[in-house]
């Protein structure tokens, strides 16, 4: 995953709702594809990190799982609220927030999720690379 140059607008009512209009998205994650990544990672004009071109993002650090809220401007998605059921009913800790990119490159695993693919990790963030898949493989096959 790379960050791209899109920055989302969290005061925007239009963040919010899901459209077929995603062409910025699309556009980000071609660029992205183009240097060999297969998703995008957008952060907001706060410089926190959103969600990706097509996909909700998750990482994990000192074994809490941590996602964007929704008022970072992301769409929720329905296996974004999927995991974080899954991951409350296994009493594994999830909080919402605002989160730095740093935060995410400092994380111990990442993984993103989307409705056509469900859950897929994520290997390297802007150079760092993730090697744990632990919360992955708790939720690959329950999803």
């Amino acid at each position: 995953v790379k960050t791209g140059r899109l920055l989302k607008n969290p005061s925007s009512p239009l963040t919010y709702i899901k459209s077929i209009c995603y062409t910025d998205n699309l556009l980000s994650l071609r660029e992205a594809k183009r240097e060999g990544y297969n998703e995008v990672l957008h952060l907001n004009f706060n410089e926190e990190v959103c969600e990706g071109a097509v996909s909700n993002i998750f990482f994990v650090n000192n074994g809490i799982v941590k996602t964007p809220h929704k008022s970072c401007g992301i769409l929720e998605g329905i296996m974004r609220n999927k995991v974080i059921e899954k991951l409350s009913a296994l009493e594994i800790k999830v909080e919402e927030g605002a989160y730095s990119l740093e935060e995410v490159i400092d994380a111990e695993e990442v993984f993103l999720t989307n409705s056509l693919l469900k859950i897929m990790p994520v290997r390297e963030v802007e150079g760092s690379i993730k090697n744990s898949r632990k919360i992955y493989d708790l939720l690959k096959d329950s999803l």
